[in-house]
């Protein structure tokens, strides 16, 4: 028992041996020349050396004499060689020694000098084996390499964000579709190849998402460097969570949409027209209709009058100053039959492509004069001025003669028709241009800005109603349309709105070719009076 502490006394190399035997770490003693004086169980496990093959060995000899290359390793150079000679204290120093079956293993050790009044009496070597490690840093070398070569592959721009939304990695194939390199897509340097008016967008649900951890997705364009083409893409993310329930990262992807979204476009185009289709079939349907309705009291509105006044005629009880007027009576309503039956025959030589022209050479200006006194009567008895302004010089043209008065007859007709009692009517003829233009213009009820687009087509009425106030089929106006079209010419409608009045506006140039139209049916070369819009 020791006197002072009442301990028993221990041998300092019995506790020192004990300590090294139960370490999990090689312990090595050396003396001045480098020869192994000391090593416990864990050195022979470590190295294959049992400790009676290595005592009184140079350990440098043992287990570090040569590189990994096969190349000799000199003591001169053994950096744990410095602790002898120069008393130096090496830490944690990583290096490779060799075991006995000449493999080579990863170590961390460390040496220090063991002094004696002064001198450098051997050393101290301390040697942690790193294998495990190692190889726990290479299969996570390993796996990133994987990681990196599965998310390079992947068709997807790839990406991931640090928990405050900085992007902190992206994939190759994001490299290589926006041009931007790692360095250049950092932080929020990526916003740069995102369309600037998806950005804000694309912002705003970012910002959402990294205030409440939600998933995130969005659609968005970014641009495609090797030819500045902007494509959709569906950008997602989810966050990654650590141990305690706190977002660590974002990973997210990009995904081209583009040929998708532009397939969906096409689907709602597609279906838009097909609705529109569709509309405009029962559309087709309900004038089909109206116009059958309209033709049919169009034909026994004046046939009735022609009945009733020829059973009187035929009673023998009209009195004799009435039988002129009857007579008058049933021709006109006669020729209201003939109009309406003709304006049907030029519509059907128009839809069938038959439609002929007699084309020769004609004054304008004696064509228009006589198609406004064919039209005199009836602006005489609603009541409304008709006016011809012209110059005195005639205004030769080719074109048929008797196509272009059925022209401006529909026209003064119709603006004769839809101006009230005490309006006017004034048609303008001049040369302009190597053209002629004619212009009609009325103070009537006008045309309403809705109706205005569709004033030419077949069978279209501002009215369709067969009581409607005004009389026609509405093919009128389908018919010049189509005339003026065959003399190479056009002509426009222009109103400022219904109860302002209307104006049409012919042009035909002065030296017309016509087409070379094919016709079953030859068209009448005597005037025609068209069909007024109703």
């Amino acid at each position: 028992m020791s006197a002072s502490t009442g301990l028993p006394q221990v041998d300092e190399k019995q506790l020192l041996h004990l300590l090294a035997s139960h370490a999990a770490e090689a312990f090595y003693l050396m003396d001045a020349k480098g020869l192994v004086t000391y090593a416990n169980p864990a050195a022979e496990r470590m190295f294959g050396w049992t400790r009676e093959e290595m005592l009184g060995r140079v350990l440098h000899d043992l287990v570090h004499h040569h590189h990994p290359d096969g190349t000799p390793f000199p003591m001169h150079m053994c950096r744990l060689g410095l602790v002898m000679t120069e008393g130096r204290t090496l830490r944690d120093h990583e290096d490779l020694f060799i075991h006995r079956n000449g493999s080579f293993i990863p170590i961390l050790c460390s040496n220090a000098p063991i002094l004696a009044e002064g001198r450098i009496v051997g050393a101290a070597l301390v040697v942690h084996d790193l294998t495990a490690r190692k190889r726990a840093e290479e299969a996570r070398a390993e796996q990133a390499r994987q990681f990196q070569l599965l998310i390079d592959t992947l068709p997807h721009l790839a990406w991931m964000s640090r928990a405050d939304g900085a992007c902190e990695f992206v994939n190759r194939p994001w490299h290589e579709y926006t041009g931007l390199s790692m360095a250049e897509s950092l932080g929020y340097d990526w916003t740069r190849a995102v369309h600037p008016e998806d950005l804000p967008r694309m912002l705003e649900h970012w910002r959402r998402a990294l205030e409440t951890g939600e998933h995130y997705e969005t659609e968005v364009r970014i641009r495609r460097a090797r030819d500045g083409a902007w494509r959709w893409f569906l950008a997602r993310a989810q966050p990654a969570r650590a141990a305690d329930g706190g977002i660590a990262r974002w990973i997210g992807s990009c995904t081209d949409i583009d040929e998708q979204r532009r397939a969906a476009q096409e689907r709602m185009e597609l279906l838009r027209r097909v609705q529109a289709a569709h509309a405009a079939a029962e559309e087709a349907n309900r004038l089909k209709d109206d116009f059958l309705a309209t033709v049919s009291h169009e034909l026994r509105t004046p046939l009735t009058a022609m009945l009733g006044w020829i059973q009187l005629l035929r009673s023998g009880r009209l009195p004799e100053e009435k039988r002129g007027r009857a007579l008058e009576t049933v021709e006109r309503n006669a020729h209201a039959q003939a109009q309406v039956i003709e304006d049907l025959l030029d519509i059907s030589r128009i839809i069938t492509g038959k439609l002929q022209l007699e084309p020769g050479p004609l004054d304008m200006k004696a064509v228009v004069e006589a198609a406004i006194e064919s039209t005199r009567r009836l602006s005489d008895t609603k009541g409304v001025t008709l006016e011809l302004e012209t110059g005195a010089e005639p205004l030769p043209m080719r074109g048929d003669a008797a196509r272009i008065q059925q022209v401006v007859w529909n026209l003064v007709n119709n603006a004769i028709k839809f101006t009230p009692r005490g309006g006017r009517v004034t048609v303008q003829l001049r040369p302009l241009d190597g053209e002629v233009e004619l212009r009609v213009v009325d103070t009537g009820i006008g045309i309403s800005p809705s109706f205005l687009p569709h004033i030419f087509e077949r069978f279209r009425q501002q009215d369709g109603s067969s009581r409607r106030a005004h009389g026609g089929l509405g093919l009128g106006l389908a018919i010049v349309h189509r005339l003026v079209e065959l003399h190479g010419g056009h002509v426009s409608a222009h109103s400022p709105g219904e109860g302002l009045g209307a104006t049409f506006v012919l042009h035909l140039p002065a030296g017309v070719k016509t087409p070379a139209i094919q016709a079953d049916v030859a068209a009448s070369s005597s005037p025609r009076d068209g069909g007024s819009l109703a």
